[in-house]
């Protein structure tokens, strides 16, 4: 029997340890390892344990943006889209020059094909790998577009197909050479093909994927439908290790200037675009930062010349130059912008490529505008119908008091993007819901988002070329010369050529007057103030940061 005890306690010690064994076991599987897998892609990626801060940013813009890129894009997706998605490409928002993103190399094979070598080990939000196919199917759905902003087409008409080498090497093809699509090609983002044909488009817009620096968490929506909010969250899988440095971020919509600056002031804003001018000293009295992006816009001034308007006073070139001889230009400046911008008549940004130094401005002068008026045979009052974006509602003000001093009486509207991408659209789309606008509308103002790079030929021209082929009637005078030097342009193959061919448009569009600016204004932003975030182009988060406490 005593013989039998030490047998007995070393099964039990066996049978202790077994069960001690087994209970770390389920401790480490049912608990660390999944806490481990989901801090491992933080960890590894240098995110600090401690939360940030959210951002709650506000861009006062009226409506809400349509969550598929490829569909449309303008102001309001233009400036969400590098914080979701991401091009082949993109540019350095201090230089301007241009930057690998989803391609980290890239050579042009001949002028008509170049080739692109792709970042490796990059996941889209959803997991899925991003490869050539992704490339590939993204380039497609974009030219397959038949609603809204079809960008393949309005920048790459050019485009003939994706030729795929292996996982992580594509050459795109061209029918002809295009001078702009690299400095376009952050606009042709990429999307996971196997999501979209699992899922859709409709399901996709309600909660986007991409490759970008945050994620969608969650989207709120307003009484008529419009986005009202997104809000993001950091993306624990970016290929660049050391971004995002914030938590989460969330985009507001559907403010208005005041109503942002409000909120701002009260604390339940922390960042707003399109500070008004004459509330930077509100802004900063209450302690918050007031910054100038490091780009300005051009407020535009776009005629419509198609076929509704043939036998109207806006058909006649002598009435569009009456038009901007008789705005006060000065009074724009000093009320509006409060000498923080200046007359600008060219398509082109000011001493970038594409801008004509020589080249004046139409300088104020009723006198010479009532003259015009009446060498075209509308030397009558008449009236002209006018829309605008919500920031440029003060200077279109402005624009209607002018011209009612040369007998000029201009109805306004305000418009939101989707509806003026609607009216753009609509001459080719004869059942479009917005033909009556266009119909309607003699004149636009306002920038819309049509901004600059900093260099190379300003996209903007892309923009103007759309807006021109939507607003300008095939039998137009001179609307074929336009067209060819656009093609010119276009398929020129070499830097400084191109530019040149961007010079020749610019003075002749200045003459010819389908589009012109008006002025090139300075725009502001306001922060609080331990917010470290700079902003050149489209509002990207990815490196804004929080001052850390001493």
């Amino acid at each position: 029997m005593p013989q039998l005890l030490p047998d007995i306690e070393l099964r039990r010690h066996r049978g202790r340890k077994k069960r001690l064994y087994n209970s770390v076991l389920f401790l480490f599987f049912s608990h660390f390892l999944p806490l481990l897998i989901f801090l491992s892609p933080l960890s590894a990626h240098g995110i600090q344990e401690k939360p940030t801060p959210p951002v709650r940013f506000s861009l006062s813009r009226l409506g809400g943006p349509l969550l598929d890129p490829h569909r449309v894009q303008g102001d309001l997706e233009l400036h969400l889209n590098p914080n979701l998605f991401e091009g082949l490409l993109k540019t350095d928002a201090a230089t301007g020059e241009l930057i690998p993103a989803l391609a980290t190399a890239w050579q042009w094979i001949n002028p008509q094909t170049i080739e692109f070598s792709l970042r490796k080990n990059v996941f889209f939000h959803n997991g899925e790998p991003f490869d050539a196919e992704a490339v590939r199917f993204s380039f497609e759905r974009m030219a397959a577009v038949t609603e809204g902003f079809n960008w393949i087409k309005a920048i790459i008409p050019e485009y003939r197909r994706v030729e795929i080498l292996n996982p992580h090497r594509v050459r795109i093809h061209f029918k002809k050479h295009n001078s702009i699509f690299l400095i376009s090609s952050r606009f042709f983002v990429m999307l996971p093909p196997g999501l979209l044909r699992a899922q859709g488009d409709e399901a996709f817009m309600h909660h986007p994927v991409g490759t970008g620096p945050f994620a969608v968490d969650s989207i709120e929506y307003d009484n008529h439908g419009n986005v009202s909010l997104i809000r993001m969250i950091k993306n624990p899988r970016y290929w660049d290790a050391r971004l995002p440095k914030i938590d989460r971020l969330d985009f507001h919509f559907g403010l208005n200037q005041q109503e942002s600056l409000k909120q701002l002031l009260a604390g339940k804003l922390d960042a707003i675009a399109d500070l008004p001018i004459r509330q930077i000293l509100s802004a900063k009295k209450a302690g918050f930062d007031v910054r100038k992006k490091g780009q300005g816009l051009i407020s535009w001034i776009y005629f419509n010349l198609t076929g509704y308007k043939r036998d109207t006073p806006i058909w006649s070139n002598k009435v569009r130059r009456a038009v901007l001889h008789a705005i006060d230009y000065e009074k724009i400046l000093k009320i509006v912008y409060r000498d923080r911008a200046r007359v600008n008549h060219q398509w082109a940004f000011p001493g970038l490529p594409g801008s004509v130094e020589e080249l004046g401005n139409y300088d104020y002068n009723p006198e010479l505008a009532r003259k015009l008026l009446t060498e075209s045979g509308y030397g009558k009052p008449f009236s002209l119908n006018m829309y605008c974006d919500d920031v440029s509602l003060d200077e279109a003000k402005i624009v209607k008091s002018s011209l009612a001093r040369i007998g000029i009486t201009v109805n306004i509207d305000r418009v939101d993007e989707a509806t003026n991408n609607g009216i753009l659209e609509s001459r080719r789309k004869p059942d479009s819901p917005y033909n009556h606008l266009l119909k309607k509308y003699d004149f636009m103002i306002g920038d819309f988002g049509w901004g600059m790079p900093h260099n190379y030929v300003s996209h903007l021209h892309t923009f103007s070329l759309e807006s021109f082929v939507s607003l300008v009637d095939e039998d137009y005078p001179d609307a074929q010369n336009t067209k060819i030097m656009f093609a010119d342009a276009l398929h020129s193959y070499g830097e400084d050529a191109a530019n040149r061919k961007w010079q020749e448009i610019t003075a002749y569009e200045l003459d010819r007057l389908s589009i012109a600016g008006l002025v090139v204004k300075d725009t502001y932003y306001a922060v609080r103030p331990d917010l470290i975030w700079m902003v050149y182009g489209a509002y990207d988060f990815s490196q804004a940061a929080y001052r850390l406490e001493k």
